[in-house]
């Protein structure tokens, strides 16, 4: 294997060792590195020279701190799959769901022509953890099963196997001090890549946890991608 040079760190600032030495992080298979900061995965590419690259799942993290970050990054996320006449699930607050429609509106995108045809749907984040809990745990395996179906709902709709899943369950689950039952969740989610053609961005409030915290570095295992802002 390519080895590491002195000054190849993680963007965080993290140290990156072989996955054998990252006890306690979840590890993508075939990646190369982990970082022992936030528990992002790197690989090398074919290139000659190789050169070290984010190891991308398809299933990123934000971390926002405000609710204008959030719209940004939700709009990046979802835009592209609406023109590319993809699905797209959107599981956020009211206050997010409309928040979105609206900046969709402003950046163009044809919204009105996805939610009549069947291929944009957006429910209450809090209703789905409702629909799935059961004596006040969120149950996995019902999560990944109701969600298959809501994959497989808006993919036929849509003609088109892939489809955006934009989720903010998991962070309400962590703002209300739930972060173990968050992280559960995130597992029957990459599960559902295996079985799906999938891009899933989860959206976490930044107050709910601190970048090196325990919590964050744990969520951060969970995913491809990080961003905090």
């Amino acid at each position: 294997m390519t080895k590491l040079t002195a000054d190849e760190r993680c963007a965080c600032g993290g140290a990156l060792v072989p996955p054998v030495l990252a006890s306690g992080f979840a590890v993508p298979t075939g990646a190369d590195y982990v970082c022992l900061g936030c528990g992002r995965a790197y690989r090398w590419t074919s290139s000659n020279p190789p050169t070290l690259t984010v190891f991308h799942t398809r299933h990123d993290v934000q971390f926002y701190s405000d609710d204008a970050v959030f719209f940004d990054r939700a709009t990046r996320f979802v835009a592209p799959a609406i023109d590319a006449g993809r699905g797209v699930i959107v599981l956020a607050t009211p206050h997010h769901r409309e928040g979105l429609v609206q900046r969709l509106r402003s950046e163009g995108v044809n919204i009105e022509a996805a939610i009549r045809q069947g291929t944009y749907l957006s429910l209450d984040a809090s209703d789905a953890l409702s629909s799935i809990t059961i004596e006040r745990i969120p149950d996995g395996p019902l999560f990944r099963q109701t969600l298959s179906d809501l994959i497989g709902s808006v993919a036929i709709a849509a003609n088109e196997p892939r489809v955006a899943v934009l989720a903010e369950c998991v962070g309400l689950l962590c703002a209300d001090g739930n972060p173990d039952a968050a992280i559960a969740l995130e597992k029957p989610g990459n599960e559902l890549l295996a079985a799906h053609d999938l891009d899933i961005l989860c959206a976490y409030p930044l107050r709910c946890c601190q970048p090196h915290d325990r919590t964050f570095q744990r969520i951060c295992a969970e995913h491809g991608g990080v961003e905090v802002r």
